[in-house]
């Protein structure tokens, strides 16, 4: 039965795979650049400077105004909407 069952349905498991591995690659590639972001912006030491909130607004100002987390934010949006829950 099992074979069976994924005889019918390979196709969309490795789509699905595929798809999972591309946001997973995504994901991380863009979590190293926030990270360093974060971390040249101050805000782990912000609360020694008690200017927390001047920071992290211009860290969230500087991620809005810059070009590559626009576009995975926007594909990010797109793709959780074309994908069915």
């Amino acid at each position: 039965m099992l074979w069976l069952t994924w005889r019918q349905f390979r196709a969309q498991a490795i789509i699905a795979v595929a798809a999972l591995a591309v946001v997973a690659i995504s994901l991380i590639t863009t979590a190293f650049k926030v990270r360093d972001r974060f971390k040249s912006a101050g805000i782990p030491t912000c609360h020694i400077h008690h200017d927390c909130v001047r920071v992290a607004s211009f860290y969230i100002d500087q991620l809005r105004n810059s070009t590559p987390y626009d576009l995975s934010f926007n594909l990010g949006v797109l793709f959780l909407y074309a994908v069915p829950g």
